[in-house]
């Protein structure tokens, strides 16, 4: 169409919506179409295959049914061999057993023994009652079959399908006869018999009555057995084992009197656990993890008295190694199925196997003895009392003791010396927490470090037959002693203190709240740091790193006085850090940069002399780790203020004050006693008294950051659990002493008793507590269930644990928590408990008279005047407690500074007080001063000394 100006109008014409198709999208619909089409044929063709079978199926079903085989001779001995064993698809094995013995004599005249071997194989592996068996093994030809090849393809698939309980002793006679009649004496076959057999699968098995029977036979029918490298499944052959001793155990449960006589039942059985003595060196940890039955009747077998007795008295009478592999496999075997502490019971109470095991130790110096030997005395230390180990009745001698405890010590020091951590030995951790259990041990009762006697006036007596010393757990090997370790030290510190700070709040308000799943994840964090430094290491700090290692993991190996050394060492650098080391200059520093401070000068504090602790409390709680730094004390007594100038005395007596207050004044029942009157926290506690034990143990961690003794002595346990910040406080069972000995020794005496006994007692697993309303239950359930021998050692652990870790684990935090606010746990846990005592209260039970003529002060005296020169030969000629008082007297501390008196802060001052001789000598125990008046008469001033002391009245503020 035209318009007016000559010009064609364009149109847009729209015939729909649906996109045009392309080339590409032809050949995909193509492709599926084909893809459709191959799928439907495929389903054709198999419903059509399947169509032929069913018909082919009904077709023999029909044929077999009407028994036309039977009738018609001459076809049906062509009907086995042209089936095979698929005829077993088409009739039950009673109706076919008969057709295979028409078949037969056919088999045997004209087939080849190849074809009969074959076809007799596969229709033995698929046969499940015994009426074709007898059939089926007089086809075979024995000359051109292995034994193997019928083993593996023929019989073992055979006992694995059979199902026929009532057939079960006819069957395995019939096999053994066979078997018998084939092998004869060939050895070799033989062997592959009993290796099959013994190696049977038992939970694949139809039937397992029937097989633990076939087992049992097997035993009795083989008169030795052959282990070796053959064995692919050990573990197999093991539990097998234990059926077949079950069934030696209950010989009338199966009626093998035929088979089993009393004549040879112990024969049999000594043969039968020397067989295990030699499968156990081949079997693997792994396999053990993988065994399915851990609950199985056979396999509890093994954990009864009766099956261990037998185990240890019928060992082979050679090779000692057999012996101990043996044991040593069973007993991972026990630990996998958690009856390893009833097994090491029953190898405890063998003095025959215990004499055996430090014999070779002593003699050949046997590796597997020594792991043995490990975990039974890792056991023994935690069921034997002190009097026990001491006792001249122990199942273990004191020599066996100190030759073990020697020969431990030489293994851990060589794994951490000499072997790098990837080299150690397989129990290396095992070995390094028994040795750290008889330290502590020795710390307390001293059967390896003896104790010294001494005279009624403390004069040590030399005894010819000690042969022990003090010594005894510092190594003496030169090379680790003098390699240097400050430098190396220090660094460790300070990457320990940076990631300390990291993990800690530094909520003092919530002291004593932290729960245990903090803590637990803070308790890893010694070792934590000495790894991240091994990854750094150089090739020149390798001695160092190691050493370290060693002062960390087990620092007894150090001597007492260098590791007391290191401890003052890492206290002198700390007081670097903070710029604490000349307090003058950092006093200054603050009053002319106060901007600058770190808030590390004096700590002032007004202190009234009857509200001591409270005011202590509330003045220096808060303040963190200021603590630290110079304490600047006002003492405000009835009158006001008290004159004086601290030169160190004031604080010295400012922390003896508040620890004579908090540790042994009743009216705070901060703290109890055991009967040995050592201190330990109370189990009555409230948040409040809990804020007061972190102030308590920021007290004990001035005065050992200050040198400072004071006389507290505090139970053993609670000093441990103190120590063992590493493991979450945890302690164990031993340590059940130091807190209460009469529930110890109560404990402790229910392990020898009878079953009848225990019962008899009525206990279960549930205590009172006398800060609880109702009984505490030490299990779920534990109020029903009845404390029995099997289960007694289960009740220990759980009351000490109860006692010991549960109700002690607030009190325990909050007072490491402020002790560690002072000093790093790193530090004191260079330490055993009793020189943390030693650390906190001085050490050694006489003083070195020497020592303190030679770091006294004089004031108004000189070494050479007469009244100097009768004090010293008065302390000489005093005893012991004697000259324990006198210290006393003077410093308050009945015990001389682990460093000697050099150490001693103020140091020890001896003052003339005049020539008034009625006066009686006294004493300012804030600056450790003795005010002694010039009496010139050795035996007036013996009498008015001796008086003082003994009264007591000694304090006099200068």
């Amino acid at each position: 169409m035209m318009n007016f100006t000559g010009q064609t109008r364009r149109r847009n014409v729209n015939l729909g919506t649906r996109p045009l198709t392309t080339k590409k999208d032809l050949l995909l619909r193509a492709q599926l179409e084909r893809e459709k089409r191959a799928k439907d044929r495929t389903r054709i063709n198999a419903a059509t295959k399947i169509q032929s079978f069913i018909r082919m199926h009904l077709t023999c079903q029909q044929f077999f049914a009407h028994d036309i085989w039977i009738s018609d001779m001459e076809h049906s001995i062509h009907i086995f061999p042209a089936y095979g064993p698929r005829i077993l698809n088409y009739d039950n094995e009673e109706n076919l057993s008969k057709l295979l013995k028409l078949t037969k004599l056919y088999m045997i005249d004209y087939c080849s023994g190849s074809f009969r071997n074959y076809f007799a194989t596969k229709l033995l592996s698929r046969i499940k009652t015994c009426c074709m068996l007898s059939t089926v093994l007089d086809i075979i030809d024995k000359d051109t079959l292995s034994m193997k090849t019928f083993m593996q393809n023929g019989l073992i698939p055979f006992l694995n399908h059979f199902e026929h309980v009532n057939e079960t002793e006819a069957t395995v006679s019939l096999i053994f006869e066979y078997l018998c009649s084939w092998y004869k004496d060939d050895f070799e076959a033989k062997s592959i018999v009993q290796l099959e057999i013994f190696q049977l699968n038992i939970h694949r098995c139809k039937s397992r009555e029937f097989i633990e029977f076939l087992l049992l036979n097997s035993f009795l029918t083989f008169e030795s057995s052959v282990f070796s490298h053959l064995l692919r499944e050990p573990m197999r052959v093991l539990e097998n084992y234990f059926i077949i001793y079950g069934q030696l155990m209950n010989k009338d449960t199966l009626n093998l009197r035929p088979y089993l006589s009393n004549a040879n039942a112990m024969h049999l059985l000594e043969r039968l656990v020397k067989d295990i003595y030699y499968i156990f060196p081949l079997v693997s940890k792994d396999s053990m993890t993988c065994l399915p039955t851990k609950d199985a009747y056979h396999i509890k077998n093994l954990f009864e008295s009766k099956f261990i007795d037998t185990f240890l008295e019928k060992r082979p009478s050679y090779e000692h190694e057999v012996h101990f592999m043996g044991w040593y496999k069973f007993l991972q075997l026990a630990d996998m199925c958690n009856k390893k502490t009833s097994v090491l019971l029953n190898f405890l109470s063998n003095k025959s196997l215990m004499f055996e095991l430090f014999t070779s130790i002593d003699q050949s110096d046997s590796k597997m003895a020594f792991q043995l030997l490990i975990e039974l005395m890792d056991l023994w230390l935690l069921v034997s009392t002190d009097f026990d180990l001491l006792s001249d009745s122990s199942k273990i001698s004191m020599n066996q003791l100190i030759s073990f405890t020697k020969s431990l010590k030489d293994l851990v020091f060589h794994n951490l010396w000499d072997l790098s951590k990837d080299d150690r030995s397989e129990n290396f951790e095992t070995a390094l927490h028994l040795l750290n259990k008889l330290y502590l041990r020795d710390s307390r009762i001293h059967f390896v470090t003896k104790k010294r006697n001494h005279d009624e006036k403390g004069h040590e007596i030399k005894d010819p037959n000690i042969t022990t010393s003090k010594d005894f757990w510092a190594t003496d090997d030169q090379n680790f002693l003098k390699i240097n370790i400050y430098k190396i030290l220090s660094n460790y510190d300070d990457a320990y203190r940076s990631k300390a700070e990291l993990n800690e709040d530094n909520n003092e308000e919530e002291a004593g709240m932290e729960n245990e799943n903090n803590t637990m994840k803070k308790r890893s964090l010694k070792l934590e740091v000495f790894e991240e430094m091994s990854r750094n290491q150089t090739r020149n700090e390798t001695k160092q790193l190691r050493k370290l290692s060693i002062l960390l993991r087990v620092p007894f190996f150090l001597p007492f006085n260098e590791r007391v050394d290191l401890f003052y060492t890492l206290i002198a650098l700390d007081k670097q850090r903070l710029n604490l080391d000349d307090p003058d200059r950092n006093m200054m520093f603050e009053l002319a940069m106060p901007w600058m401070s770190n808030g590390m000068g004096r700590q002032t504090a007004v202190i009234s002399r009857e509200h001591v602790l409270e005011d202590a409390f509330n003045s220096y709680n808060k303040i963190g780790e200021r603590f630290k730094s110079r304490l600047s004390v006002t003492f405000v007594n009835e009158f006001g203020p008290e004159a004086g100038i601290d030169g160190g005395g004031i604080t010295k007596e400012f922390l003896t004050s508040v620890s004579e207050e908090g540790f042994k004044k009743s009216e705070y029942k901060l703290f109890e006693t055991n009967d040995q009157y050592e201190l330990y926290p109370s189990t009555d506690v409230t948040p409040e008294k809990l804020k007061y034990l972190w102030f308590m143990g920021k007290i004990v961690g001035k005065c050992l950051y200050e040198h400072v003794l004071i006389d507290v002595s505090f139970a053993n346990f609670f000093l441990k659990k103190l120590l063992n910040y590493s493991n979450n406080f945890q302690l164990s069972f031993d340590d059940l002493s130091s807190l209460d000995s009469s529930l110890y020794m109560n404990l402790t005496k229910l392990l020898a008793m009878t079953d009848e006994e225990i019962q008899s007692l009525g206990l279960t697993f549930e205590m009172t507590s006398s800060t609880k309303d109702k009984p505490i239950e030490l299990i779920p359930n534990g109020s029903h269930i009845p404390v029995t021998k099997e289960n007694v050692l289960q009740y220990l652990t759980k009351v000490s644990n109860y006692k010991l870790n549960v109700s002690m684990f607030r009190q325990c935090v909050s007072f490491h928590g402020g002790l560690s606010t002072m000093i790093l746990p790193t530090w004191v846990e260079m330490f055993n408990s009793i020189e943390l005592q030693m650390l906190i209260s001085g050490g050694g039970k006489d003083i070195d008279l020497d020592d303190l003529k030679n770091n006294v002060e004089y004031g108004g005296f000189s070494s050479d005047d007469k009244t100097i020169v009768a004090l010293w030969e008065i302390m000489a000629e005093c005893n012991t407690e004697e000259r324990l008082a006198f210290i006393k007297f003077v410093t308050s501390v009945p015990q001389a500074p682990l460093q000697g008196f050099q150490a001693l802060e103020p140091r020890f001052g001896i003052r003339n007080a005049g020539t008034e001789l009625d006066r009686l000598p006294t004493a300012s125990t804030c600056v450790n001063l003795l005010k002694l008046p010039d009496y010139q008469d050795k035996e007036l001033l013996r009498e008015k000394l001796l008086y003082a002391i003994k009264s007591g009245a000694r304090f006099d503020l200068s």
